[in-house]
């Protein structure tokens, strides 16, 4: 019974854990898109202030 749930328990761990790291990786591919985001509307700006 004991060793069944230390089993759950990890299975448990590794659940929040695999969780947690698909956030993260959410998290990163915002962070990403942002900064693309930013370059690109300052490649713009800076295409606006030199007249082409």
């Amino acid at each position: 019974m004991f060793s069944i749930l230390i089993e759950l328990d990890s299975k448990y761990k590794q659940d929040i854990s695999y969780k947690l790291y698909l956030e993260a990786k959410v998290l990163e591919i915002i962070a990403i898109q942002i900064e693309n985001y930013k370059t690109l509307n300052t490649q713009k700006f800076n295409h606006i202030k030199k007249g082409y």
